[in-house]
Order: C-alpha cells, then sequence, then structure tokens
C-alpha cells in the first residue's frame, strides 16, 4: 500500500499560498499552503497518516475561523484516507522521541510503500523521523518513496520546489555499510548499497564477502585481485559518490593482504594463506580461521616434503600422517614417521596439531558434548593457537609474509 506521512505544523500568521512543483522539471504541480493536501494531489498515496502536534491540531492561524488541521481534513479527506496521530510531542526534549518514534513506527506495515513529509516538522522531530525511516527500513522492509521537502526559501516567486531528500537516508546507509565493512570485514551491506551505481565493484566486493564467509582461500585471493581492478577501474564513478570516495582507502588496505602478489599461486603460497587466518581472527571469523589454520599446516607440510598440496588424494593422507606422528609423539602409539619427523619444529608441530584437532572439534560439535569449554573459554584457546602458530612457523622457519 502507498503510505504517506506528514508533519503537520503551525505557523501563527498562517502558511503562504504558493506553487509546489514536482522534483526533476516534472510539471506537475499544486497550489496550495499545505504541502500535506499538495502531497496527496501529486503523489496520491492510498492512506495519509497525519502527524499532530497539540499545537498542530488545535491552533487556528491569524484570520482563520477553523484550525490548520480541520482545513486539510477538509480538503483531502475524499481524495484518500486520513488518519491523524495525536499527541505527537513538541520536540523540545530528548524523552520525547521515543514516543515519536512509536508513532511513526505505527503508520506503516512490511512492505508498505512510504512517502514521507518533512516540510512542516517542527524543531528536531524531522530528524528523529529520519532515524525512524532508516529502522523501518531493515526492520519492516518498507520501500522509501520519498523524503520530501517543500523548499519555500528556495521559491522563485510563488514557484516553490519540491525536494526528495532521500539520498539523506541513503547516506544513513553508506555509513551502516562503512561500519560493518570496517569491524567485522563483511562487505555484503556495502555491495548492496553500491547497487546499480557500480555494479561491477559491487559484484566483486560480494564475491569477497561470499569467499571469506565460507573460507575459500583461493577464491578469496582471486575475489580480491577481482576488488582491486575495479577499484582501479571506478576512480571517476567514485569520485562522485562522495561516501564510497572516503572508504575507498579502506577497501584498498583491506584487499591488499588478502590478494598478495598477482603472480602467486595462493594454493602453493603458505604466506598468502596464512595472511587469512590472523585477518579472520581480527574480524571476529574464529571458525574460519581455525579451519584454515589446520588447512594451512597440511598445505605447509606438503610443500616441505615436496609434495603438491592440491592433490586429493595427497593431502588427505598427509592430513592422517600428521595426526599419526602427533598420537606417536605425545603416547608412543604407532610407527612414527620419519620424514616428518625429520623437518624442523616436528615436535611443535605435534602440540599444534593436537591443540588444532580439540578446538576444531568443539568447533564442529557445537558445544554438544560433556564437558565442552564455554564460549568465552574456546575464544582464549583460539587466541593461544594464533601465538603457537607463529611461534611454530618461525621454529619451522616458515616465513608468514610473501
Amino acid at each position: 500500500m502507498r503510505t504517506a506521512i506528514s508533519f503537520l505544523g503551525f505557523n501563527p500568521r498562517g502558511y503562504s499560498r504558493v506553487t509546489y512543483a514536482l522534483p526533476g522539471g516534472a510539471g506537475a504541480s499544486f497550489t496550495t499552503e499545505l504541502f500535506a493536501e499538495a502531497l496527496v494531489h501529486l503523489y496520491q498515496p492510498e492512506r495519509l497518516y497525519v502527524l499532530l502536534t497539540p499545537t498542530a491540531e488545535s491552533g487556528v492561524p491569524e484570520g482563520a475561523t477553523e484550525s490548520v488541521w480541520a482545513t486539510l481534513q477538509r480538503r483531502v479527506e475524499s481524495f484518500t484516507e486520513v488518519i491523524p496521530v495525536r499527541g505527537i510531542p513538541e520536540g523540545a526534549e530528548a524523552a520525547d522521541f521515543w514516543p515519536l518514534f512509536e508513532a511513526v513506527t505505527g503508520c506503516v506495515t512490511p512492505g508498505d510503500e512510504v512517502i514521507f513529509d518533512l516540510t512542516h516538522g517542527m524543531r528536531s522531530l524531522p530528524i528523529v523521523a529520519l532515524s525512524s525511516l532508516l529502522y523501518l527500513k531493515s526492520t519492516r522492509h518498507i520501500q522509501l518513496r520519498g523524503l520530501l521537502y517543500g523548499a519555500f526559501e528556495a521559491r522563485q516567486g510563488d514557484l516553490v520546489p519540491i525536494v526528495d531528500l532521500a539520498p539523506l537516508l541513503q547516506l544513513l546507509e553508506w555509513s551502516y555499510a562503512a561500519e560493518t565493512f570496517q569491524r567485522t570485514g563483511e562487505a555484503a551491506p556495502l555491495a548492496t548499497a553500491m547497487g546499480s551505481a557500480l555494479p561491477a565493484l559491487s559484484e566483486a566486493l560480494r564475491g569477497l564477502s561470499n569467499a571469506l564467509a565460507l573460507a575459500r582461500p583461493e577464491e578469496t585471493v582471486h575475489a580480491a585481485r577481482a576488488t582491486q581492478k575495479e577499484l582501479a577501474r571506478s576512480q571517476s564513478p567514485l569520485a562522485e559518490l562522495a561516501p564510497l570516495r572516503w572508504l575507498t582507502p579502506d577497501l584498498e588496505r583491506a584487499c591488499t593482504p588478502l590478494a598478495g602478489s598477482h603472480h602467486t599461486d595462493p594454493r602453493r603460497d603458505p604466506a598468502l594463506l596464512w595472511t587469512q587466518i590472523p585477518w579472520n581472527l581480527k574480524q571476529g571469523r574464529v571458525m574460519q580461521a581455525v579451519m584454515l589454520a589446520r588447512e594451512w599446516l597440511v598445505t605447509v607440510e606438503c610443500l616441505r616434503l615436496g609434495l603438491s598440496p592440491t592433490d586429493r588424494r595427497v593431502r588427505l593422507q598427509m592430513d592422517k600422517r600428521i595426526g599419526s606422528h602427533m598420537q606417536w609423539w605425545w603416547r608412543g602409539e604407532g610407527d612414527g614417521d620419519d620424514a616428518l619427523d625429520a623437518l624442523p619444529g616436528a615436535g611443535m608441530r605435534a602440540a599444534l596439531w593436537k591443540d588444532l584437532a580439540s578446538v576444531r572439534n568443539d568447533l564442529v560439535h557445537c558445544g554438544m558434548l560433556e564437558n565442552s569449554p564455554t564460549s568465552v573459554e574456546l575464544l582464549q584457546r583460539v587466541v593461544r593457537l594464533e601465538t603457537t602458530l607463529r611461534a611454530f612457523a618461525k621454529e619451522a622457519n616458515i616465513p608468514l609474509s610473501a
């Protein structure tokens, strides 16, 4: 349903009668002193919610015989359903914000097309309403068709342009997307915010986000490189999008360690694979970090013994060999493995594999087993695990940077 929400303000001397014109030079216009009346005729909503402060509801301007609210109701009730929302606070106190939030959220149902009019809103009320709209877009999935302001101060004669301030709401969405990316590395909201403005960059970011979320190291490297390429190609349109222009350096910094050298095979480069482990830990992606750490160790040992880390059979055998060597090292079980035992850092590798297996199993079984560690304890073990990984790499002479 197309729903309009309008503030009805009050001017003791009465509002000026002007002609409100649609944005973009569309040609349609309507002459009135009440913007909400113009909204009804120009945008044709199926229902109109009118937010009424006590002053706006009962105030009678100089020279008038009825209140502004009574005038508006009389003029538009035959064109749309008019629903008053009474008791809106005047907006003078911070405590007034929540009643206004409740009032605005009560005007819409999930999926509504919403047109919001800020023209006659008093004091801070439009700012609170703007925040409410952003919340409703996320929680009730409304479709904002307009955030309108009759710009009386920009009039030319009696012609007043209607300005659509919806880009302000987009700026708040950009802010959320940017904060999410910087805090968690999750790029999907950023890709969504770009939308049709930068489709190729949006697609590259979404690919990077998916690869990171699903712990696909090779795909992550290629996606990071694709994002770098699209950032370079998009310099001109980026310059016109101020929110993204300021975020571009952060995107470039995030992609650089993940992409590595463009001539490096990510499947055979432990240093490049390693960058994704502390990166995930920093972003709070514990499960991905632990899974990658285990695979990093398998890759390292395959390469140190001259074996292919991408051969499925070889990789599965190496996984078993490391596990068997750990059992032999700690418990004296089995026959050992001379080749693995001869590698630098063999003892530390056995301890590392034991810790990795324990943490990984706790994660995979989701705490369903008896005596499983708490989430706090598990996080502490993961932090210690990174320290052990670095110590093993140092003892085994394995570089952690390209």
